[in-house]
């Protein structure tokens, strides 16, 4: 159906997915960003139909879903962990129409995050 069609591109083209501008040279980029857009907007057609009957729209879900929150448990001999907080009611209907369990515990290890910014810092270094 175009009509369809057309709301899958208008939803695409707006800031929820962000499929344009693509700031990319390379073809195969070009092409790997729209596929991930259009694997994007698939989880979104999937979540509006499993959250039709709660009268919610994909983008308040997700908003409430960002509000999941953690809890960093240490022990006496410095053992981490983070420990799932139990979700209010609306986000357990969420989760539950979209068959996800969320675990109770998350074991916690040592990673170093590199934004871009700090990525084109440590370049430069490398070049001097």
């Amino acid at each position: 159906d175009l009509a369809l069609v057309e709301q899958a591109f208008r939803t695409a083209k707006t800031s929820f997915l962000e499929i344009r501008p693509i700031f990319v040279i390379k073809k195969s980029r070009t092409q790997g960003h729209a596929l991930i857009t259009m694997l994007a907007y698939k989880i979104i057609r999937e979540l509006r139909r499993l959250w039709a009957h709660i009268d919610i729209t994909v983008e308040e879900g997700l908003i409430q879903l960002a509000t999941l929150c953690i809890s960093s448990v240490k022990s006496k001999n410095s053992v981490a962990f983070h420990t799932v907080q139990t979700p209010r009611a609306l986000l357990r209907e969420l989760l539950s129409d979209a068959s996800i369990k969320l675990p109770t515990a998350i074991n916690t290890k040592p990673s170093e995050v590199y934004t871009r910014k700090k990525l084109q810092n440590g370049r430069k270094r490398k070049l001097n």
